[in-house]
């Protein structure tokens, strides 16, 4: 006789597999490898600005090579983590699986955990990106001191988090608001709104 098992640790070993299919159905789309590619050919085209100070050309510093690329490639950053929200969110609804996926002998939670850690592995993804940017700004420059550490701590220790709150609220307004256009409405909306208050 077959025992299913129906312990949270048996869920918890399949949420591995879940994130694996999710991240590799992600990365290996067509729209994320064309918006990831445009953000860092967008950084390296416009590397000529980083140091110029007063008119007066410095070397490319790790902490301004940082903060040029990292802010330069947010609005690519931001694109990513909204769509593909949306898309995970309704993965299952828009290839009609929807009621095959609910039929399954798991908790809600599960698929929803391990569409919450794609979006927080997929933005770290991204920094991999912004650090191979500015590596290769800086050895085009001539400049070799390269501060791996100062990447490492500024992109995922003090920038990453603030991605990981960012993909929490958009997946809850999709799951809230169960409309895959009007939560990209809203989650836009938020971005102005945020715009508008800081600035």
């Amino acid at each position: 006789q077959v025992a299913p098992d129906t312990s949270a640790a048996a869920y918890l070993r399949q949420l591995p597999g879940l994130v694996r299919l999710h991240l590799r159905e992600t990365l290996k789309s067509t729209y994320f490898v064309a918006i990831a590619v445009t953000g860092a050919i967008f950084i390296l085209a416009n590397a000529k600005v980083i140091g110029s100070i007063y008119g007066t050309n410095t070397y490319p510093l790790t902490y301004l090579v940082i903060e040029f690329a990292g802010g330069t490639f947010q609005i690519f950053m931001l694109v990513i983590i909204t769509l593909y929200a949306g898309e995970l969110v309704w993965r299952e609804r828009d290839a009609r699986m929807a009621l095959i996926a609910d039929s399954l002998p798991v908790p809600g939670w599960l698929p929803l955990a391990a569409k919450l850690l794609t979006l927080f592995i997929v933005p770290a993804v991204l920094q991999l990106v912004v650090i191979v940017c500015g590596v290769l700004i800086q050895l085009f420059s001539g400049y070799t001191h390269i501060e791996l550490w100062q990447y490492l701590f500024d992109l995922f220790v003090l920038q990453l988090p603030r991605y990981w709150i960012l993909a929490c609220l958009i997946l809850a307004i999709h799951v809230a608001v169960n409309h895959k256009y009007l939560g990209h409405f809203l989650v836009v909306a938020y971005y102005i709104a945020s715009a508008a208050a800081s600035g």
